[in-house]
């Protein structure tokens, strides 16, 4: 994340929300975070968004030890909670909906 030409093609909305990233790393490279009223939190893991798009509505997503990798793709979680523990959740030009549910 230290190289400017990424960090400008960073979009992070945070509304009424909380990204944590403990001992982790989120990658975000021409795509676009959004948080509205829910929660991100990764502790030592890792989260690769490459031209994709992760949106959490009052949700929760917890990578614990694990890595999620968006890659052309999007992730919608609405209501709903995405615990990544010690594993990987892989979106490659593809769809994840999570409404309303829990997926582990």
């Amino acid at each position: 994340m230290g190289d400017p030409l990424r960090r400008c093609r960073l979009q992070v909305d945070v509304i009424g929300g909380q990204v944590d990233v403990i001992g982790g790393q989120v990658d975000v490279i021409g795509g676009q975070v959004d948080v509205i009223g829910g929660q991100v939190d990764v502790i030592e893991g890792q989260v690769d968004v490459i031209e994709g798009q992760v949106d959490v509505i009052g949700g929760q997503v917890d990578v614990i030890g694990g890595q999620v990798d968006v890659i052309g793709g999007q992730v919608d979680v609405i209501e709903g909670q995405v615990d990544a523990i010690g594993g990987q959740v892989d979106v490659i030009g593809g769809q994840v909906d999570v409404i309303g549910v829990r997926w582990m």
